[in-house]
């Protein structure tokens, strides 16, 4: 098991992703996450749809990451702010436990980067910091975890319509 801290702010969270579906990331990808990050409406992004409900821009702006997060490219946690210990284990062989939070690692390097971090940095070109990395083997994964941030990654036959991988720890969606 591995450990390291995350200092979820308001309006933030963890992505897990793969470093090859990490290059896969655009503007479109960034600005729907940015979208995403607001869940309730609370930010100045409001002021870029005047007149129009927050839950249906919400749906609507959010579409592009929630469809790159369920094809199995990305898991997003969205968690209370709160400073966490994170604790990743790794598991090397299939387990029992029921998930649909699936992710692809086709290059088996796995990083974990605070929501933030990747639209901050990425919109303004500047190099991502990341939470924590690791190499395990190529291929797919299925993710169980607590409110308290303890994950654990198990091997799996990948069947991303399947994957729910926005994972809402703090509020209504």
């Amino acid at each position: 098991m591995t450990k390291f801290k995350f200092n979820c702010d308001f309006e933030d969270g963890l992505m897990l992703i793969d470093q090859e579906h990490l290059k896969l990331l655009e503007f479109e990808h960034l600005d729907s996450l940015n979208i995403t990050l607001d869940i309730e409406g609370k930010t100045t992004l409001t002021f870029d749809f005047p007149g129009e409900e927050w839950s249906a821009v919400w749906e609507r702006e959010s579409a592009v990451i929630r469809n790159f997060a369920n094809e199995g490219k990305a898991i997003l946690i969205f968690a209370k702010p709160d400073e966490y210990e994170v604790q990743v284990s790794i598991l090397e062989t299939i387990s029992d436990f029921n998930s649909n939070h699936l992710i692809e690692l086709p290059s088996g390097k796995l990083i974990f980067v605070s929501l933030s971090e990747v639209v901050q940095c990425l919109l303004n070109g500047l190099d991502l910091e990341f939470l924590f990395e690791t190499n395990i083997a190529p291929g797919g994964y299925k993710l169980s975890l607590t409110p308290n941030l303890e994950l654990k990654l198990s091997p799996s036959h990948l069947s991303h319509p399947h994957c729910e991988n926005l994972i809402f720890m703090t509020a209504t969606k």
